[in-house]
């Protein structure tokens, strides 16, 4: 991966494209990501790299990326251009805006999630998935992004989420919803975490949340952030797995907020927990299958 690095400017094809490879093989090989001295639509073993914006991406000639939207398949979110869109249209390959379709990797097309390695930098802001995706990856470059789902979603990978040296990234589950990665981990570069969660709202019930890594490993260190009660009904939270991959969790867990974790398994792979879970909240564990919930270190 990245011993071949296409630049689609016609001005940049041999020799710029060929340092280029000599100077960022570490970084490509470890994220699929190209620096952001690059301005154009980059290509690595065979996915391209596209960059989120919100609505607002490319307005009379100011270029931003990241901030808040919905990540959906008629959101005009996203450019190839990893300085900014050039244009509200003519994405992806012209480095403009486009909407990306959910479906696998297709060349007549070009714009089919599965065909792009998802980048989230810029202004960190709430990235809200509001469709089913698959996509080959996706890549956190700066701290502080809140991705949720606006009800029952999921998307698939091929190689899953990483995040950058020092990031932390929150993922919510809506109330009484769950929100499922099927096929991935969860990666990092020194510093990084991931809080995961849900926000306790006003109800007549309780209610149960979950967050589903369905096979792979999840190797950064994970802080709970569960809601409290709320009209004297509590929320509940699931971490777990529903795959017969199951899943691995490496990184240590703390959860000091309101409310409490439920480790939950239900498939025939196993549930593993490697890394010690500390906070001032239990834990329950949720088994209804024939898998197995594994503790080594808690």
């Amino acid at each position: 991966m990245g011993e071949k690095i296409m630049n689609r400017q016609p001005s940049m094809k041999k020799t710029f494209t060929q340092k280029l490879g000599r100077l960022l093989l570490p970084t490509i090989l470890s994220l699929g990501f190209f620096s952001s001295s690059v301005s154009q639509a980059q290509i690595v073993d065979g996915y391209t790299n596209v960059f989120w914006g919100s609505t607002n991406i490319w307005t009379s000639g100011n270029a931003a990326l990241g901030g808040t939207a919905s990540w959906n398949s008629s959101s005009n979110c996203w450019t190839t251009n990893s300085l900014g869109a050039t244009g509200n249209s003519n994405g992806p390959i012209g480095g403009g805006t486009f909407v990306m379709a959910s479906g696998p990797a297709n060349t007549t097309t070009n714009n089919n999630s599965g065909g792009f390695i998802v980048n989230f930098s810029g202004t960190p802001g709430t990235v809200s998935q509001s469709s089913v995706m698959q996509v080959n990856q996706v890549n956190f470059l700066v701290s502080g992004y809140t991705w949720t789902a606006s009800g029952a979603r999921s998307l698939t990978f091929t190689n899953g989420i990483y995040l950058t040296n020092g990031v932390n990234t929150i993922i919510t589950a809506s109330s009484g919803n769950s929100f499922t990665f099927t096929g991935t981990g969860v990666s990092g570069g020194t510093g990084s975490s991931l809080t995961l969660g849900t926000n306790a709202t006003s109800g007549s019930s309780d209610y149960t949340s979950a967050i589903y890594f369905s096979g792979g490993t999840i190797s950064v260190p994970i802080t709970m952030n569960v809601g409290g009660a709320s009209n004297g009904f509590a929320a509940k939270f699931s971490l777990g797995s529903q795959s017969s991959s199951g899943l691995t969790i490496n990184g240590d867990i703390t959860n000091n907020s309101a409310g409490p974790l439920d480790l939950t398994n239900s498939a025939s792979g196993n549930l593993v927990i490697n890394g010690v879970i500390s906070g001032s909240r239990g834990i329950t564990l949720g088994n209804s299958s024939s898998g197995k919930i594994v503790l080594t270190a808690a």
